[in-house]
């Protein structure tokens, strides 16, 4: 029946479509204003490159996020920093087989995005190597250098840095392996920072390591030759350099650390009291021991410790209980793998790693000594407080001084046992003359190559690099470095294949339709 269109009910269906019309409007204005919205949101995403650093990662790889070394890096910048990516064909090539071609342009796309994402400082651009040739010759005349193609470059100012791509990804551990399907490692965040590091950094921290003294080293005339410290030192832009024994009276002038590992011969005349005047002067020292009987400079060396108020008992090594093959049994062993770490900018972000460390010497400070040891000639030394633990072994720990059948009884040091020290001394008279730094390791090993390139053994290059870098003053250095990220390629059988399919194609959208059909059919009789 028609509604009448004069009278009160004519009145009210004029009223309820204007009603209608309203709502319509109002309906159609607020779809119209949120699409607005939604695109202006993302025109503003799109055009800031800080929002690309608004996301949650959930990769195991960690290829959305950037390290906190790298952060840091970025955070101190002093001036712009433009990073060039010219791509060619946008593959990078392993050196052992030139047949191996892997895309990088992606992943480029998204580590670089978060380095601007994180400074105002840095700015990107992408460049086709045969399209945009205009611009690459800007850039050659620019640097007064060849671009090439496959490469990033990494300009501050008047320096520059040329990446290419092939050195963005790593050789795989088995070579037999290579071929169309290879799996390779991507370095793109460690190779990028590292040219940063060395464009940005207006003086290269000088490391001295002590060689000839029948030890460990970074020359080829060393009995042990600490490789992978030594490339990661270099990596971080450290200028390294050798101080042999016998040819100095004085440390140089520009030594910002002087890296000591396990000296087995005695210190010549006078070196120990050339240490003692560059420490003075504000040095940094970075020591890893062994136990006395495998150094006899452990003597000499222990003048150097006491100054700073720490102690090393090195006639004791520290022993953990480790579970073996059979079941319910244990085995004490000269190992440490140390969970627990002392407050300091060294070991803060090693709260949730393990560092490993044998044939760790129990450190401890001269006060704590003095009252283990009441033999010690002397006063009981002060307390001082500017020595921090780094690095403790377990409640489980114990330092034994029987080497051949180790056993936990009362005369030996109770656990946990410091493994690791801090010091910083009284600063000097003069004016600007900066407080001298320590670090005491009690295990040489913690920078051994084999353990170095353990990936469980991950922690132990960040210790070290962290400890290098407080004891340089580079406090932007410290920090958890860029990891290497694997590509995981899945590989399904055909029978797996099939099944994805069936579920993906036909099962799901048929669980769908099938529910769709019910509902309908259950209101429809209903």
């Amino acid at each position: 029946m028609a509604v009448p269109s004069r009278g009160p009910n004519g009145d009210l269906a004029r009223q309820w479509a204007r009603r209608r019309t309203f709502i319509l409007l109002n309906v159609w204005a607020q779809v119209i204003l949120a699409l607005l919205l939604v695109i202006l949101v993302n025109a503003i995403a799109g055009m800031t490159p800080q929002t690309r650093a608004w996301c949650l990662d959930l990769t195991g790889t960690g290829r959305h996020r950037i390290s906190s070394k790298t952060r840091n890096i970025l955070r101190n910048l002093k001036g712009p920093l433009r990073i060039y990516v010219v791509a060619g064909d946008g593959l990078a090539r392993l050196a052992s087989d030139r047949r191996v071609r892997v895309p990088v342009m992606e992943r480029l796309q998204d580590t670089l995005g978060l380095y601007e994402a994180e400074s105002r400082r840095v700015n990107v651009r992408f460049l086709d190597y045969d399209r945009d040739k205009q611009a690459i010759l800007d850039l050659q005349l620019a640097l007064n250098d060849t671009v090439p193609a496959n490469s990033i470059i990494v300009r501050s100012g008047t320096r520059h840095e040329t990446v290419p791509f092939d050195g963005l990804i790593l050789e795989p551990e088995e070579p037999a392996t290579l071929g169309a399907r290879a799996q390779v490692a991507f370095d793109i965040e460690g190779r990028v920072t590292e040219a940063i590091s060395r464009v940005t950094e207006e003086h290269r921290a000088v490391v001295y390591v002590l060689s000839g003294y029948d030890g460990f080293g970074v020359t080829e005339d060393d009995p042990y030759v600490l490789r992978e410290f030594a490339q990661s030192l270099r990596r971080e832009n450290y200028d390294l350099r050798v101080l042999r024994r016998g040819t100095f009276q004085e440390v140089p002038k520009d030594c910002d650390v002087l890296l000591v590992v396990a000296p087995a011969r005695e210190f010549a005349a006078g070196e120990i009291e050339a240490i003692r005047r560059y420490l003075d002067a504000g040095g940094g020292l970075f020591c890893l021991m062994r136990p006395r009987i495998y150094s006899r400079a452990n003597a000499d060396l222990a003048a150097l410790w006491n100054s700073f108020g720490c102690a090393a008992l090195d006639d004791r090594l520290v022993y953990e209980w480790h579970e073996t093959t059979t079941p319910g049994q244990r085995r004490a062993e000269p190992q440490v793998l140390a969970t627990h770490y002392g407050s300091h900018p060294i070991t803060d972000d090693l709260r949730t790693m393990r560092v490993r460390a044998d044939f760790a010497v129990p450190l401890m400070t001269l006060h704590e000594a003095a009252a283990f040891q009441t033999s010690l000639p002397g006063p009981r030394p002060a307390r001082n407080e500017n020595v921090v633990p780094l690095i403790f072994s377990s409640d489980q720990s114990w330092g034994e001084d029987n080497f051949r059948e180790p056993k936990k009884d009362p005369s030996d040091l109770p656990g946990p046992c410091a493994i690791a020290l801090a010091a910083e001394g009284p600063k000097g008279d003069a004016t600007g003359m900066r407080a001298p730094r320590m670090v005491l390791s009690g295990s040489c090993a913690m920078v051994l190559d084999e353990v170095l390139k353990n990936p469980d053994c991950f922690a132990n290059r960040i210790f070290a690099l962290n400890a290098m870098g407080w004891l340089a003053r580079r406090d932007y250095k410290l920090g958890i470095p860029p990891q290497r990220s694997d590509i995981r390629p899945v590989r399904l059988t055909i029978r797996t294949e099939r099944v994805v399919f069936y579920v993906t194609a036909v099962l799901m959208p048929l669980t769908a339709a099938l529910g769709g059909a019910f509902t309908w059919w259950r209101r429809r009789s209903g």
